[in-house]
């Protein structure tokens, strides 16, 4: 499905590099909750945290929501109902995996550098800038342009408005 897919020990801190975490845990263990708020501040811009909650438990979905949750689903899981919704999210939010995440972050950081650089009225470094937009020339040659706006979108709501602005422009 263009994913790459694991179960993590529970036992064992949750990555930080984890595009869409779908978690099925006791809600109400206060273990589990000081290790989801650690990955909240750790992972990466526009990683997804999906909890499973009982139907009709107002507590779970709440404790849900204040946990950063982006969206629920009802327990209990099953491979159909967890490849529906991954099949639905990759689609929907053209999530398309490391690759594309990754340049967009490479990207950024470019842009970001070049910014600091012109702050402190140092030259702009023009190989990052050159190499970020090979980069994304190539994903974009890779993935088609379509995936490549909807990973944008995701990543950086800003910069996708901005390049459909400038396309149009």
């Amino acid at each position: 499905m263009g994913f790459d897919l694991c179960l993590l020990d529970p036992a064992k801190p949750i990555p930080a590099d984890i595009m869409s975490l779908i978690i099925d845990v006791d809600l109400q263990n206060p273990d589990m909750i000081a290790r989801l708020r650690a990955f909240r501040k750790v992972s990466e811009r526009g990683s997804d945290q999906i909890i499973a909650i009982g139907k009709g438990n107002l507590q779970d979905e709440l404790q849900a929501t204040a946990l950063g949750a982006r969206k629920t689903i009802l327990k209990p899981l099953s491979e159909k109902s967890l490849a529906t919704y991954i099949e639905d999210r990759r689609t929907t939010y053209g999530m398309t995996g490391k690759t594309a995440t990754a340049t967009t972050q490479l990207a950024a950081k470019a842009i970001q550098n070049s910014f600091d650089k012109i702050t402190s009225n140092q030259p702009v470094d023009l190989k990052q800038i050159n190499e970020a937009g090979q980069n994304i020339a190539t994903a974009i040659a890779d993935l088609g342009i379509s995936e490549w706006l909807s990973t944008v979108r995701v990543y950086h709501q800003s910069t996708f408005q901005h390049i459909l602005l400038v396309t149009g422009i």
